[in-house]
């Protein structure tokens, strides 16, 4: 499974290339990539699976940025739903080693998934809306209620 992450990886790293660009732009492509990979989230190892994620990561950058900023949900969207589900049980007290240990997975995945992320500032210059604030903002918001459970 190694193997594989990093082979996709490195294909991933190329999408800026120009010969796979014109279709890494196409957030149709881009999206059904994202929802097919991550729909075997639950079948990969830790590791392997935030490989994964930051190569989908790579790949985002490529596509139009209100596009981008939709497929964006849709790939930290599992990693919240776990983490929500995480902190909403602990409810104060003893807390297992192994939750702790999956709570820092699923915010390691969320980071995974907006380290490689850059794109231009949109438009609206000063006004600062949602349209110009880093890609790594508005993850933070979305993620924000149970990152601060």
């Amino acid at each position: 499974a190694s193997g594989a992450a990093k082979a996709f990886e490195a294909v991933c790293s190329q999408a800026p290339h120009p010969s796979v660009a014109p279709l890494m732009r196409d957030a149709a492509f881009v999206n059904a990539l994202v929802q097919r990979v991550s729909s075997l989230f639950g079948n990969m190892e830790s590791g392997v699976m935030h490989s994964v994620v930051e190569s989908l990561g790579r790949v985002l950058i490529c596509v139009e940025r209100q596009e981008m900023l939709s497929i964006l949900q849709v790939l930290i969207a599992p990693f919240l739903t776990r983490l929500r589900e995480l902190v909403s049980g602990a409810g104060g007290g003893f807390v297992k080693a192994n939750e702790i240990m999956a709570v820092a997975r699923c915010i390691s995945l969320v980071g995974a998934t907006v380290r490689f992320l850059e794109c231009e500032q949109g438009g609206g210059g000063e006004g600062g809306g949602a349209d110009s604030q880093h890609p790594v903002v508005l993850v933070l918001q979305t993620a924000w209620d149970a990152l601060d459970a």
